[in-house]
């Protein structure tokens, strides 16, 4: 069973874009001053990028997405709704309701292919009442939050998100990754205050994604946490640790970014320090794609590796971490590849790693002073 435990799918169209216009300009920008590789002088437009920039990988009737899955030989995905309008400080064209509800279809619509997420921004007024729908009307589960858009992981705002996640069995997905801009705001997203908030609700099962990728700073964090807590999974999801961002080399061996194929020492080392944190059982993989027109084919997903091949890599792991004196098993491939996500989205529960005793607290009292 192979369970990919990060994708997006985009759903904009000409007349409800998925993302602010702000968004889809920064990325534009991003592509043509930023990527690796580019240096002065500066001869790309980015405004000649703009028109098309979304809808080379928006997928508004899935169809791209299941047509790679089925070419990769991915079982099911996971899928995160995300909510970009306070961040850039503009509507979308698309609500965060009307992203639940596509989703829900698209789960009905292939049974057992999609997972899809919650995610809408915790500082709305009706955050909550969108989260609820999202699982008990839409049949979405658990949620995926992303710090960098302006707010801390021990907010009190999200306390009544923490609260219902806990009472309804569903898990807490962060992205951890250190923001490259399009998420603004990288002070929050630091892992240590998504600890703080695992002290009021150590019950609460929560998915770091991206394991502070590229960042082995924020990764000791991640690792802290799931070294802590039973309820914490790590995820290695697309520009992580094995691929890091995109560059123009294939493998990805070019780029500041430390990846498994320009310091593959490194990346064993860290991976066998998750498998001792965390465990086998609680390490999740992914691709981080996003498939659409410009990305209709497998090999280009996982920033342009392939997702077959990035599947096969994970196989491989290992032979190669066995180079370095590091042990993992079939075994632990087949947990990281599928298991896992599976027990985690309750897609195929494992009763043998249901935890029989809880903490018992949630939301201790006096808060910490520095919370104010």
């Amino acid at each position: 069973m192979i369970v990919d435990g990060h994708t997006h799918i985009w759903t904009g169209t000409p007349e409800k874009k998925y993302f602010p216009q702000r968004q889809n300009w920064h990325v534009c920008m991003d592509w043509a001053y930023s990527r690796a590789g580019r240096t002065p002088p500066y001869t790309r437009d980015p405004n000649s990028l703009l028109p098309r920039m979304e809808y080379r990988m928006s997928d508004p009737e899935c169809k791209y997405t299941i047509a790679t899955m089925d070419q990769a030989g991915v079982d099911a995905a996971v899928v995160f709704t995300i909510d970009y309008d306070f961040v850039f400080g503009e509507v979308a064209g698309l609500s965060v309701e009307e992203k639940h509800r596509i989703y829900g279809e698209f789960q009905r619509k292939y049974p057992g292919r999609l997972l899809c997420t919650a995610g809408p921004e915790p500082r709305r007024f009706n955050s909550l009442e969108l989260y609820k729908r999202a699982i008990e009307e839409h049949k979405l589960r658990g949620i995926k939050l992303v710090p960098a858009s302006g707010y801390y992981a021990w907010d009190p705002i999200l306390c009544p998100i923490y609260e219902y996640s806990l009472d309804n069995n569903q898990p807490v997905w962060f992205c951890t990754e250190v923001s490259r801009g399009s998420y603004r705001y990288t002070r929050f997203q630091e892992p240590v205050h998504i600890s703080d908030m695992m002290h009021d609700f150590p019950d609460l099962t929560v998915v770091l994604a991206h394991m502070g990728a590229c960042y082995v700073y924020w990764f000791e964090q991640c690792l802290n946490a799931a070294a802590s807590n039973p309820n914490v999974y790590l995820q290695d999801g697309g520009p992580g640790w094995v691929l890091g961002w995109s560059s123009k080399s294939n493998p990805p061996t070019e780029g500041p970014w430390c990846t498994a194929f320009n310091n593959e020492p490194l990346v064993m080392a860290l991976l066998a320090r998750a498998k001792a944190a965390a465990g086998s059982h609680r390490i999740l993989w992914g691709n981080g794609s996003a498939p659409g027109p410009a990305y209709a084919k497998e090999e280009d997903m996982a920033e342009g590796f392939g997702w077959r091949n990035l599947v096969k890599w994970w196989r491989g792991l290992p032979e190669r971490a066995a180079k370095y004196g590091y042990s993992w098993t079939t075994r632990d491939v087949e947990m990281i590849l599928g298991e896992n996500a599976a027990h985690v989205m309750g897609y195929k529960r494992d009763p043998q790693r249901e935890i029989p005793h809880k903490f018992g607290w949630r939301q201790l009292y006096p808060p910490p002073r520095s919370r104010g």
